[in-house]
């Protein structure tokens, strides 16, 4: 049986709806990576040894004016060797937030692990950091292995209590009127578990890849797909009554 004009005039507007709203969100992105300091020196934390150094880098992020950001998710690999366990100090305090050390990404390799010696180590160690407007997660991999922190008394993970607002976004990850947001910077860097440091970490912009990003979306937007749910069920209805 043939549709209603009514029934065609709300599959029209269905459509119509869903164009309207195709568009994503997101607006933001990664305009710049920007070099702060290049293999600065930082005091090793108890249990570690000196000769500990690391690469400061600030992200501009670029988007709408009032645009909530819910995720800026990146990787980040070591051109240079370094001696020998990753670390993050996130809102530059002095202070590591978060490190995997040598015994554990020696595991992760199934041994042999010598980023200071073998320069395919550095380049397959990848750290993912996602920071969103409740806190921090970082994780490691080594060869595509994930890293699993189980020597607890020299490793860290302080990354949870910072956030978006942390590094400079407004109240709940937004993006000022200026249309745009310069971290503070960030520290990617190693320290060293025993013995004399060797290598630095050599981080290049081009090494920090920008991930999945995530915008929440606009009440508008959510308006409307209720819109197209409740069209939808509507038009099912109409069309089990037809049936029945």
């Amino acid at each position: 049986m043939p549709l209603s004009n009514k029934s065609i005039f709300l599959a029209g507007f269905t459509v119509a709806a869903l164009a309207l709203i195709s568009a994503p969100a997101q607006a933001y992105t990664i305009s710049s990576v920007n070099l702060i300091t290049d293999n600065g020196s930082w005091g090793p934390p108890p249990g570690y040894a000196s000769g500990s150094f690391y690469d400061e880098f600030s992200l501009t992020v670029t988007g709408t004016p009032g645009e909530v950001v819910s995720s800026l998710d990146f990787t980040f690999a070591f051109d240079g060797l370094f001696d020998d366990s990753i670390a993050l100090d996130l809102n530059r305090d002095g202070v590591v937030d978060y490190a995997a050390n040598y015994y554990d990404l020696n595991a992760a390799k199934g041994g042999g692990y010598a980023p200071w010696a073998i320069a395919a180590d550095p380049k397959n160690t990848v750290t993912k950091l996602s920071i969103t407007p409740t806190g921090s997660t970082a994780s490691v991999s080594v060869y595509g292995n994930p890293v699993v922190l189980t020597s607890a008394n020299k490793s860290f993970n302080n990354l949870g209590s910072i956030t978006l607002a942390s590094l400079g976004f407004g109240p709940g990850g937004t993006i000022g009127a200026s249309g745009s947001v310069t971290t503070t910077g960030m520290r990617f860097g190693y320290i060293n578990i025993s013995g004399p440091g060797g290598g630095v970490p050599n981080i290049q912009a081009s090494s920090i890849v920008q991930a999945t990003t995530q915008s929440v979306p606009e009440p508008s937007n959510v308006l409307g797909l209720g819109l197209i749910l409740g069209v939808g069920k509507l038009l099912q209805r109409k069309r089990d009554l037809k049936l029945s």
